[in-house]
């Protein structure tokens, strides 16, 4: 455990470190961008983080769906002017993927909607 102690420092110079350094970084910017649109929204943001926990396995899906939801969710959606509707879709979202982790459902789901929405386009 000494050892494992010594290391410690060691851990900001790590490739993982600063890709996790990046991810919040990103997160607390997109966090404030929605709350200066609403309330509810800038809370369901905050929400997503629970995507992001255990070890191995469970921690590499967590985050392939929280860049998932923030990529095709919420980064387009903070552009839009109906931040209810936003925060009404990050909550279904992030309860689907805690019910059923694997990304997959998210990102079928999230193609799906884009090309709902792509043809929702067209037609207007």
């Amino acid at each position: 455990l000494r050892f494992m102690a010594i290391l410690r420092p060691w851990r900001r110079l790590t490739y993982r470190f600063a890709f996790e350094q990046s991810l919040i970084e990103r997160w607390l910017e997109l966090v404030l961008r929605g709350a200066a649109q609403n309330h509810e929204l800038a809370l369901e943001i905050i929400e997503s983080s629970k995507l992001l926990k255990g070890y191995g396995e469970t921690h590499r899906r967590g985050l392939e769906n929280f860049q998932i939801l923030l990529d095709q969710v919420i980064e387009p959606g903070l552009g839009t002017s109906r931040p209810g509707e936003l925060a009404k879709a990050i909550c279904s979202a992030r309860e689907h993927v805690l019910a059923n982790p694997e990304p997959v459902w998210l990102k079928e789901n999230m193609n799906d909607a884009e090309e709902t929405q792509t043809l929702q386009m067209q037609s207007s």
